[in-house]
């Protein structure tokens, strides 16, 4: 009775949800991390490569002044003769492509390729930094074939731009063209083992995470689960007041409860009510039931347990029991700082004994205006009192009871919960053969 299976199933639904969404958090930021320390460790990395070639220029112009000539005289033939030694011992390091060398106005004033040489190249950022004094480089797509095969293998250059300095002052630029087959691979192989190192890091971590909250997900489904027994076994006592007092036993109760649970469950399949009768609305009116007869407390024993028919002054006190239940469970509610069942289980205690044709009590209420909750509960509470046998009548026949009930369709009840009813009549019989009552 008391399992919550479509809870338990929403719960897990739930759990899973929560680990994908931790699965995908933990990728995107072992993603976001891996980009990041990919791109610092190759920007060091070529960096560091960079550097290699500027210690290189500043080791061969070293005490030569007369390469810094050509930048003024570009006509000067020992400037021209040092610069063409410099270039020839950078151009036979194998990554080395192509150089060029540029005055401050960005005009090529020598290159290992004539072509190049009094073209003007003043617009690249890279070119801009090296004139005020930074080294600059910058990574390209290559567009022709190197002197070597490295260009072709991997379709990749770096453009390397050093600043020339001299006597203080910023006089040209060397440009370098170089394809180094190693950097890459290292470059490469340093991204491959950040990628893998980090993946393997955030594994661990989500299953460690997925680890720590399977058993905090299950502690407290565990704890869900023994104040849900709580509160229902609270609920039941409760109840179980009302129907010790009329002489009655919590078979009523438990009967009811699951009469009313197959009724919940069988209407929701209805069009009209499948979004309004969700799984959270099926337990709320399921634990309403038992509550259904709470009123029942305040009505006089003598009216109560009197074995003959009532007079009208004592019905009247009798219907009462739905208002004054209703106002218990008001009371309660309004110690609460948040909506619960109760909401749920007001309507129903107050409009239960409401008729479809509005000949009920205690409001007269029609049709549709009978809250939902209290039209299931008003079948499911006749079938178990037809059911049961009273000091005022005997037990009737299942096959009794459902005749009465379908003959009431339209003027007692909701057409559409005696269809339901009638669909599900046999699980009703399961249900009251199971569950008998035990004389008090």
């Amino acid at each position: 009775m008391f399992r919550n299976i479509s809870r338990d199933t929403k719960d897990y639904s739930l759990a899973a949800y929560h680990l994908i969404a931790v699965f995908i958090i933990v990728l995107f930021l072992a993603s976001f991390f891996a980009v990041l320390l990919s791109r610092n460790v190759k920007e060091y990395l070529v960096g560091t490569h960079i550097e290699f070639y500027s210690r290189i220029f500043h080791s061969l112009t070293y005490n030569k002044p007369a390469i810094y000539s050509i930048f003024d005289n570009p006509e000067d033939a020992a400037g021209l003769e040092e610069l063409k030694a410099l270039t020839d011992e950078l151009l036979s390091y194998p990554a080395v492509l192509k150089i060029k060398v540029l005055d401050k106005q960005g005009i090529v004033i020598w290159s290992d390729r004539k072509e190049y040489i009094g073209q003007r190249y003043s617009s690249g950022k890279d070119f801009l930094r090296a004139i005020r004094g930074e080294i600059s480089f910058s990574e390209k797509q290559s567009t022709e074939q190197g002197k070597s095969s490295l260009t072709a293998s991997k379709h990749k250059f770096f453009e390397i731009y050093i600043p020339v300095v001299f006597g203080g002052r910023n006089i040209g630029v060397f440009e370098i063209h170089e394809a180094d087959k190693n950097l890459y691979r290292i470059v490469s192989e340093a991204s491959v083992i950040i990628w893998f190192s980090i993946f393997i890091l955030a594994a661990s971590i989500y299953l460690f995470l997925s680890f720590f909250f399977y058993h905090s997900y299950k502690s407290q489904n565990k704890a869900y689960w023994q104040l849900a027994q709580i509160e229902r076994t609270t609920i039941f006592a409760l109840a179980y007041q009302a129907e010790l007092r009329d002489k009655s036993t919590g078979q009523h109760l438990k009967r009811v409860s699951l009469y009313v649970r197959l009724l919940a469950k069988g209407l929701s399949r209805d069009p009209q009510y499948k979004n309004y009768i969700t799984a959270g609305y099926i337990e709320d009116v399921v634990k309403s039931a038992p509550l259904h007869d709470i009123g029942k407390v305040m009505v006089p024993d003598n009216i109560l347990w009197k074995p003959g028919s009532l007079t009208p002054e004592e019905f009247e006190i009798i219907k009462k029991h739905c208002e004054s239940g209703a106002m218990i469970l008001r009371e309660a509610e309004e110690q609460l700082p948040f909506r619960s069942f109760l909401r749920v289980a007001i309507s129903l205690v107050l409009s239960h004994h409401e008729k479809w044709n509005g000949t009920g009590y205690p409001e007269g209420l029609k049709g549709e205006n009978i809250p939902l909750a209290a039209r299931i509960m008003a079948l499911a509470d006749v079938y178990d009192a037809l059911r049961s046998e009273r000091c005022y009548k005997k037990a009737y026949s299942h096959e009794k009871t459902c005749e009465i009930i379908k003959a009431d369709s339209g003027s007692h009840f909701d057409p559409k919960i005696v269809d339901v009813f009638l669909k599900y009549e046999n699980e009703f019989l399961r249900v009251s053969e199971s569950i008998s009552d035990i004389k008090i």
